[in-house]
């Protein structure tokens, strides 16, 4: 499934990924009404298309993804031109450290936690990356 708005020069816009068709819908509505432009997307590969595709001005991003993992998707955006200037949010049920840690390295500004997450913690964490992107991310 895949959700496009039309595109306003002061909205930005944040790629999803997220293989739970509810949760995406639920969470892309959240977005929209909080003045964000979403592309949803279901699978790590396609995540890593659409992101050389649209440019977006932010990630958000299941690591439990079917095709590419979360993770690896995180490290092929990334790798991409553009993709160390772009916040990547990781979003997980999973808070193993080795995991974390993981993520982390392969370039995730920050994780969530899906059992914490809510709408204000979203939009709160969205806000706080984009009003205050450096130059590059990259470390």
């Amino acid at each position: 499934m895949t959700s496009t708005n039309m595109s306003s020069p002061s909205r930005k816009t944040v790629l999803f990924a997220e293989d739970d068709q509810m949760v995406g819908n639920l969470y892309s509505l959240v977005l929209e009404n909080a003045g964000f432009n979403v592309e949803l997307v279901e699978d790590g590969n396609v995540l890593v298309e659409r992101f050389q595709r649209i440019e977006p001005d932010a990630v958000l991003v299941d690591l439990m993804l079917p095709g590419l993992h979360g993770v690896d998707a995180i490290r092929a955006i990334r790798a991409l031109p553009g993709g160390t200037n772009v916040p990547i949010i990781a979003v997980t049920s999973s808070f193993v450290p080795e995991f974390i840690k993981g993520t982390k390295a392969a370039g995730a500004n920050t994780i969530l936690s899906k059992m914490d997450l809510n709408p204000t913690v979203l939009i709160h964490t969205l806000n706080l990356f984009l009003l205050s992107k450096p130059p590059s991310l990259a470390a």
